[in-house]
């Protein structure tokens, strides 16, 4: 269990430093907005926070919620989801703050 806690650490990691980089027109060919940026910028590093102080994570799916802001592909949206199932899994196997 702790490699897969190891892993949503790296993936949340990643994810925060890919959408940490100014938004461009290959994201906005993907689906995003300024505004939509802006918002899953501040998500991801709020569950990065939670994930490192242990706090609960909220059950839900990463990848769809992204789809309802219109996010329709790339590397984000797929890193998003791979970080999704590894939450899931991490509940699964008994992980105190997933």
């Amino acid at each position: 269990m702790e490699d897969l806690r190891i892993q949503v650490g790296l993936q949340l990691n990643e994810l925060v430093e890919a959408i940490s980089q100014p938004f461009s027109a290959a994201a906005a060919s993907d689906g995003w907005s300024e505004a939509s940026w802006a918002k899953w910028q501040l998500t991801f590093r709020l569950l990065q926070d939670s994930f490192a102080s242990g706090q609960s994570l909220p059950e839900a799916s990463i990848s769809r919620a992204m789809d309802f802001d219109g996010i329709t592909g790339g590397v984000l949206l797929s890193n998003a989801a791979a970080l999704s199932n590894s939450l899931r899994h991490l509940r699964q196997v008994g992980g105190s703050n997933a």
